[in-house]
């Protein structure tokens, strides 16, 4: 497992920059972020001795699938910037800071402790640990800075844990901050 892969998720924490900005700010800084990406993922697609560089340097933050698919931080740029396209500032930065906190736990204990599979290799302990780290966080930011209510964000935990459950590699990066920001606006 790579913890640097997982610690590189608290960068999601970034997206408390919204706080700051307007609606149209932070979907700008976002388009940037994700149009560099894109040149990055071009670059290194049709360009073999960058991608040898490329990877050399950030082995550690990288699985080999992504050698010839979109990186981690492309799925998450695109969940981001939907987010804030889609949902009120508070729902569009909660949804990713469910991801940032409950996807590197459900690996992190999954891995470890996780003795009950359910789907493929995710297991119940990762499972109820996405869950745990969604919630905490949800209540943390949500409740207690945002004043959001408590329901909302409980389902919308449960809806990023349910997302990281049934998705690929990649994936949960992209749908667990639509989908749990989902669950929470149409409870409130």
């Amino acid at each position: 497992m790579k913890l640097w892969r997982k610690l590189f998720h608290l960068l999601g924490l970034g997206a408390l920059f919204y706080f700051w900005m307007s609606k149209k700010q932070a979907i700008t800084v976002m388009l940037i972020l994700l149009a560099l990406d894109l040149i990055i993922e071009v670059f290194r697609t049709i360009h073999k001795e960058f991608q040898r560089e490329f990877f050399a340097r950030l082995s550690h933050l990288l699985r080999r699938s992504e050698k010839y698919r979109p990186l981690g931080i492309t799925w998450f740029l695109l969940g981001m910037l939907a987010n804030a396209l889609l949902f009120e500032k508070n729902i569009a930065v909660l949804g990713v800071i469910m991801l940032t906190f409950g996807d590197p736990l459900a690996e992190i204990i999954g891995r470890k402790y996780g003795r009950h599979a359910l789907i493929g290799k995710k297991t119940l302990e990762g499972f109820l640990a996405c869950f745990a780290g969604a919630l905490a966080s949800g209540l943390a930011f949500g409740c207690l800075a945002f004043g959001m209510p408590f329901i909302p964000v409980i389902a919308g935990a449960l809806a990023a844990s349910i997302t990281e459950l049934l998705t690929f590699k990649g994936g949960d990066n992209l749908l667990i901050p639509i989908i749990s920001g989902l669950a929470m606006a149409l409870l409130i």
